[in-house]
């Protein structure tokens, strides 16, 4: 089956990621989206995904005739979180050259909005979202360090606008493709200079870089010179209102949290995020079959959770 749609999605995965990989793909069949989508991995194929063909650099997946997915082994120790242009640019050099759109998501993101928003989206700007530490004033003295840091190196640094972006979401139109480039560019400059580079959560805000991946996005934003439309902070549902995508950041995932241990331990009520995932979980794919005592023990607790919440989460 050949399916000529101009927008490609791409991910990356690997251990249990597979079941926000599975969330993804739900929300996406849900939205109407009817394409490819590629997802970069590390380990094994996940058992609700048995390949329909073999070939010498990719396994392919078809769900309900309408999404093809694509999965395409990496040999890389790095850690995912610093590999997206370079996964990106492979894709759209190597896998797809045809594809006149390229979308990432991070395998903890459930898509809310109809399939048609986003499509109108890239078109004609480079997508981003902000973050939930955003904003990141143009006078922030971190974001002075920025540019006193690049100076040094040649490359003069402009904000443009007080938003910092989250590097779980990018899409752009091919024409924007060097965007990938320059946001690899800096990425790679920058590392050298990062301790435990390879250990996230090692370092803190205090340090000039504490995101490799993130903060390079936002640098090469506030370096290139193209069309940005950048969504605001619900766009991830990080705040109140938002109807576009919802983002599961930080650990656990929801496939993994016990939600009444952690509001009492924490006091965090369970996220939108994290309540949207049961809803993604069973349909098309079904990511619990075999485990479906396991599911329901996770949704009784994610039940009182939110209703203990009502009384004192915050």
């Amino acid at each position: 089956m050949r399916l000529d749609h101009p927008t490609h999605i791409c991910t990356l995965f690997e251990g249990d990621y597979h079941y926000g990989l599975g969330a993804l793909l739900n929300s996406l069949y849900q939205s109407g989206f009817s394409g490819t989508v590629w997802a970069g991995y590390r380990g094994n194929i996940p058992a609700w995904a048995a390949p329909d063909t073999d070939g010498i650099h990719e396994k392919t997946w078809w769900l309900q005739d309408k999404i093809r997915l694509v999965f395409v082994p990496l040999e890389t120790r790095e850690h995912f979180t610093y590999i997206k242009p370079d996964f990106m640019l492979r894709l759209w050099e190597k896998c797809c050259p045809e594809a006149q759109n390229l979308i990432y998501f991070d395998p903890d993101i459930v898509v809310k909005a109809q399939w048609s928003f986003f499509e109108d989206w890239v078109k004609n700007s480079i997508a981003l979202c902000e973050d939930v530490s955003s904003p990141l004033s143009q006078s922030h003295p971190l974001r002075k360090a920025w540019k006193t840091y690049f100076l040094e190196r040649g490359i003069e640094m402009k904000s443009r606008d007080n938003f910092y972006v989250n590097g779980g979401f990018i899409g752009l139109s091919v024409q924007y493709i060097e965007f990938l480039t320059a946001w690899k560019r800096i990425q790679d400059m920058i590392r050298s200079d990062i301790p435990f580079v390879n250990h996230l959560g090692v370092l803190d805000r205090s340090f000039l870089f504490y995101k490799t991946d993130q903060d390079a996005l936002n640098i090469a934003k506030d370096i290139a010179l193209w069309n940005m439309s950048i969504a605001d902070k619900n766009a991830m549902d990080f705040a109140p209102g938002g109807h576009i995508m919802s983002h599961s950041v930080g650990a656990p995932k929801p496939w993994n949290k016990n939600y009444v241990l952690c509001l009492f331990q924490t006091g965090n009520r369970p996220s939108a995020a994290e309540r949207l995932f049961f809803r993604c979980s069973l349909w098309p794919i079904d990511l619990f079959s075999g485990r479906r005592f396991h599911f329901y023990l996770k949704k009784i607790n994610l039940g009182i959770a939110v209703v203990l919440g009502r009384f004192i989460g915050k």
